[in-house]
């Protein structure tokens, strides 16, 4: 048996999360085709029971013209906790929060971080 300080040293809690993902695919006739993903998400800090739940969307597209891809990332979520879009390991969409843990303000009452910016453009 531990003792009394080592039996609370590490403590895990788990949560269940709401989660979805849609992808869509088009082409056409002018050597441009595109995928977006849609992965949206929202689930309660474990550490809390009284927490409200974090939520995210991120639409993530993809468009290919000749041998090159644009693409986009299209972001709705709260102010906590800290959020990135990784394309392998390269972070092409970073969030750092400003605040040490969630609250009503920044996951209730405060108002989502909503926008819109290019990705970088891979070479096929």
């Amino acid at each position: 048996m531990r003792s009394g300080v080592d039996q609370y040293r590490y403590q895990y809690k788990t949560a269940t999360v709401k989660q979805s993902a849609e992808v869509y695919s088009w082409s056409n006739k002018r050597n441009t085709d595109g995928t977006y993903v849609l992965v949206t998400a929202s689930g309660s800090y474990p550490f809390s029971s009284f927490a409200p739940d974090i939520d995210y969307s991120f639409n993530i597209g993809f468009v290919r013209e000749g041998d090159r891809v644009r693409t986009r990332i299209v972001y709705n979520h709260n102010a906590f906790p800290d959020y990135e879009v990784r394309f392998n390991d390269d972070v092409v969409y970073k969030y750092a929060t400003t605040d040490p843990g969630p609250t009503l303000w920044n996951l209730v009452f405060g108002p989502n971080k909503m926008g819109a910016q290019d990705g970088p453009v891979l070479k096929i």
